[in-house]
């Protein structure tokens, strides 16, 4: 379901100013990065990850974004007013007022908190994810904030192409002590240009692990650059933490760094792109626990021209295959199915081999509720083991009117578990050729899922007054995510191109 994405990390200089300390800014990273457009405007989407310096302070943050080539220092003699931020991109206000240091969720503003008599009501605030992830690292004494699904846009000037200068992007990061006192507000410390970035610029392209022990993994790193450039990687053992939109993301405070390049390569440039193969890791010879990783390659760049020059700056890439466990399962599953008949939904599973299997739990999830187990199902082999295939089903009353996930939790009779792949059954109202959830959607993501996955569709996207915002064409996969949708009511066309058969559907999005 997922998008190919341009994910990029990058560290950036912090400068000292004499109304306002700095702010202790470290490890910023550009993950999850996306270019689409609609008819009239060109957007990009990233996950922002950044550090600060522990201390008793930074209760409001601030990160204002402009395109680099319109970048205009503001005063920052006190919060940066609607004058100041007119050409920006846009600004995010964080409410940090919270020292726990264990992991926390952060509300954004959804308005700028800065204003008074009208003052500052302009200022425009950039669409992101739900909540912040905050954590904190002992080791570097420094918080850790994961800003997911940043949404910045621009108008189109050329019906055909979206400005490059979207690619370039240059913000500040601010902070107060205090809450919000008007546009008067004194800053605590301002970071000028910390965050500068170009997107898809180097790019990491292949990575993919070899699974013979001990492991490596393979990647390929290219540019656009017709002169050398150099650039240095790591390799970051993700840890399977998952931000406020239930994603990966790279946290450079609590992903483990496995490897890291021998020597920069200074012979990167378009016409000679580099391919690292058989890169080993630490831990690569784990027969289990390393089997399931995912692994983020980093590769850091310091342009030395052009409006990002002399701000360091690295592309990431998230490795997601995973290597087949090399020592005996407990259970091995052959096939997990969930179909609807009615008011209730049937699931079939079978396996070809059990050892010391006590039974599966059958869990649900509805919406945006947690996982629920609805019953429990013994093993059918004696005492837990055997070398022949049993079948197994169970039949879940479900009047649900929207998408059910199901999975099964396979527990072992020392209580140990293993869980299944997910499977999405539709609710009784819904067309049984199509799934679309959440609806209404709390955060303008919409899924959709094709129970023909062989079929090839068009799929265009209409707001109320007729107007096509979105269009999708040749989608092969059986699953897309649609996003970056405003507060209204959508119409949905998807059309199968090989039978012409098209159908509507109708979505809401209403943000909390």
């Amino acid at each position: 379901m997922r998008k190919s994405l341009l994910c990029l990390f990058f560290s950036c200089l912090i400068v000292s100013i004499t109304y306002a300390q700095p702010c202790g800014v470290g490890s910023p990273s550009i993950s999850n990065a996306v270019i689409y457009s609609s008819q009239d405007s060109c957007y990009a989407t990233f996950d922002l990850t950044f550090s600060l310096k522990a201390n008793a302070g930074n209760k409001l943050m601030g990160i204002s974004l402009w395109m680099a080539k319109n970048y205009a220092k503001p005063a920052y003699a006190k919060v940066p007013d609607e004058d100041e931020l007119i050409n920006a991109l846009g600004t995010i206000v964080i409410n940090n007022n919270n020292a726990a240091i264990t992991p926390q969720s952060l509300p954004v503003f959804a308005t700028y908190p800065y204003v008074s008599s009208n003052k500052n009501k302009n200022v425009k605030i950039l669409k992101t994810g739900s909540l912040v992830n905050r954590t904190f690292n002992a080791t570097k004494d420094s918080f850790f904030f994961n800003i997911s699904n940043i949404i910045v846009a621009v108008k189109r000037t050329d019906p055909n192409t979206c400005p490059v200068d979207l690619l370039s992007i240059k913000g500040d990061l601010w902070s107060s002590n205090a809450g919000s006192e008007g546009p008067n507000t004194p800053l605590q410390c301002v970071a000028l240009g910390a965050l500068s970035f170009s997107l898809g610029d180097p790019l990491i392209t292949a990575a993919a692990r070899n699974c013979t022990l001990p492991r490596s993994l393979n990647f390929t790193i290219a540019t656009t650059s017709t002169t050398a450039i150099t650039v240095t990687y790591d390799i970051f053992k993700d840890d399977n933490v998952l931000n406020a939109e239930n994603e990966l993301f790279f946290d450079p405070g609590t992903d483990t760094k496995v490897a890291t390049s021998a020597q920069p390569i200074t012979t990167l440039r378009a016409s000679s792109p580099y391919t690292a193969t058989n890169v080993s890791y630490t831990g690569a010879d784990q027969t289990t626990s390393d089997g399931k990783s995912k692994f983020w390659v980093v590769v850091y760049y310091k342009p030395i021209i052009g409006p990002t020059a002399g701000q360091t700056y690295s592309v990431t890439k998230l490795t997601l295959d995973e290597c087949v466990q090399t020592t005996p399962l407990p259970v091995k599953l052959v096939s997990f199915n969930a179909k609807r008949n009615k008011e209730k939904v049937l699931l079939t599973w079978q396996t070809a081999m059990e050892a010391n299997n006590s039974g599966f739990d059958v869990q649900r999830k509805i919406g945006n509720e947690d996982w629920k187990t609805v019953a429990f199902v013994f093993s059918k082999a004696e005492n837990g083991n055997s070398s022949a295939v049993q079948n197994y089903e169970y039949a879940d009353v479900n009047l649900t009117k929207g998408v059910t996930q199901y999975r099964l939790r396979q527990v072992d009779i020392d209580t140990r578990y293993t869980l299944s792949e997910v499977r999405s059954v539709r609710g009784e109202s819904q067309a049984a050729q199509l799934l679309v959830y959440p609806n209404p959607s709390t955060d303008g993501k919409v899924n959709l899922v094709f129970e023909d996955r062989s079929a090839t569709h068009n799929i265009s996207v209409s707001d109320m007054t007729g107007r096509e915002i979105k269009q999708y064409r040749n989608i092969t996969a059986g699953s897309l995510q649609i996003d970056g949708l405003n507060d209204g009511i959508y119409t949905l066309h998807i059309t199968d191109i090989n039978t012409a058969a098209t159908t509507v559907q109708k979505i809401i999005v209403k943000k909390r």
